[in-house]
């Protein structure tokens, strides 16, 4: 599906299955109808490319993060803009929304990040405690709680009631690329340049090990629905899955010719999709570590999601195309 003029960098997919929203270098956003494989909006206004974008649960918004400081609101059933969102004094790394859609909270080079009312379209507070670029952000199950990732090395949890920094986390020994909360919100999962991961105590604000296999930056993780095992993603080429109780790797995932960009797991746990810089898009047997399908496009894959039941798969590229891929079982 062709339709941006640059890079994808980001995508998500409604909770309801029946559209995709990519974010792209391009500085717009496109709205996808996944069944008839359509383009049904495009959300033009940033005026920088937009780094990344997310659903409210109730799937009637989007809010999209942008080199121009600014986030915005966008309506997904008449796809336009509601409003925007200002207060960042640089580019806007990453965002996230609470649970129940009523607030967002965003990740931001100015070393902050800001809790924001969406209904009202108002700062509700900023966060201030990172001593460089915040790249990633997560918000607990229970809204109460978000943790953040930064270039200074450091996690932070926040308490998003209070506007409060409850813990600092230490231990990586470069920038922290991704973080991921366990569905039951008690842990953190970190991934860093650094070559590692780290599993958080969040209710102790301590660190509980580090997951060591990787021989190159670790860009991207992803946590089964069960909260027991996860799956990271390099730029070795590889994707790992652990086990976190245990703190161990299972196994790894081996057969992409270049760096892995993303990575999503099933709503099931069964199986994992990689984008890769290689061209691919692969599905792996988590069980087994196969490559089930390799979807090979003609550009470096650069973002992927998964849909509510499973069986579709989207990648966008570095050519702005978003490929649509259903999974069908053999007869």
């Amino acid at each position: 599906m062709s339709g941006h003029g640059a890079s994808v960098l980001a995508v998500t997919v409604t909770p309801d299955g029946r559209r995709a929203v990519s974010a792209s270098e391009d500085q717009t956003l496109r709205l996808w109808d996944l069944a008839r494989g359509l383009e049904i909006g495009t959300l033009s206004g940033h005026a920088s490319l937009v780094w990344g974008v997310a659903v409210t649960p109730d799937g009637s918004c989007a809010i999209s993060a942008a080199e121009d400081r600014t986030l915005k609101l966008w309506g997904l059933e008449e796809a336009r803009q509601v409003r925007t969102l200002t207060g960042h004094s640089a580019g806007v790394s990453a965002v996230a929304v609470t649970p129940d859609g009523m607030r967002a909270i965003s990740a931001a080079e100015d070393r902050t990040l800001k809790l924001w009312d969406l209904e009202r379209g108002t700062e509700i507070r900023t966060l201030t405690g990172h001593a460089a670029k915040v790249l990633g952000v997560a918000v607990t199950p229970d809204g109460r709680h978000a943790v953040s990732a930064s270039q200074d090395r450091l996690l932070k949890l926040w308490d998003l009631d209070q506007g409060t920094e409850l813990a600092t986390l230490a231990g990586h020994t470069e920038k922290v690329m991704a973080v991921a909360i366990t569905p039951g919100g008690k842990h953190a999962l970190s991934a860093s340049e650094d070559r590692t991961l780290k599993l958080w105590n969040l209710e102790k604000g301590i660190e509980i090990g580090t997951l060591f296999g990787h021989d190159a930056s670790v860009g991207a993780v992803a946590i089964t629905p069960d909260g027991k095992r996860a799956v990271s993603a390099a730029a070795d080429k590889t994707l790992k899955l652990w086990d976190l109780d245990a703190g161990r790797e299972i196994r790894t995932l081996s057969g992409h010719e270049a760096a892995v960009r993303a990575v999503a797991i099933t709503p099931d746990g069964k199986c994992a999709a990689s984008a890769s810089s290689d061209g691919t898009l692969r599905l792996w047997d988590l069980e087994s570590g196969t490559s089930l399908v390799t979807f090979t496009g003609d550009g470096a894959m650069t973002a992927c999601a998964i849909s509510p039941t499973g069986r579709l798969f989207v990648a966008g590229d570095s050519h702005g195309r978003l490929h649509l891929l259903e999974l069908i079982e053999p007869t």
